[in-house]
C-alpha cells in the first residue's frame, strides 16, 4: 500500500477488550478501527499503520482500576495496555 500524502497524522488508541485505533490528519482526513484480538495480529495492524501513514503521533488512553473491576479482567486489560505501549515504541524504533 502507498503512503498517504499527509500534514501530519495523530493516532488515539483505546487498549480496552473492545478497544480500537483512530487516526487523523490536522486537515481532517481520518480512518478507524477496533484493535485485533490477537497479539500478533494486532502488532502487524500498528506496523502495517505506519509503513501506510508514515510519520505520526501516537497517544493511548490513560487507564486505570474501576471498583467493581475483577482481578482478572483487570490484569488482561493491563497486558493489553502494555502491549500496545511496546508495539509503539518498537515501531518507532524500526
Amino acid at each position: 500500500m502507498p503512503r498517504l500524502e499527509k500534514t501530519c497524522w495523530y493516532l488515539g488508541v483505546d487498549p480496552g477488550a473492545s478497544g480500537g485505533i483512530a487516526c487523523i490528519t490536522d486537515s481532517g482526513d481520518a480512518i478507524a478501527g477496533p484493535l485485533p484480538k490477537d497479539e500478533i495480529e494486532c502488532w502487524e495492524y500498528v506496523y502495517g499503520l505506519h509503513n501506510y501513514l508514515g510519520d505520526t503521533c501516537a497517544v493511548i488512553e490513560k487507564v486505570h482500576a474501576m471498583p467493581g473491576n475483577g482481578v482478572v479482567g483487570m490484569f488482561k486489560f493491563g497486558m493489553s495496555y502494555g502491549m500496545l505501549k511496546g508495539f509503539l515504541i518498537a515501531d518507532r524504533k524500526s
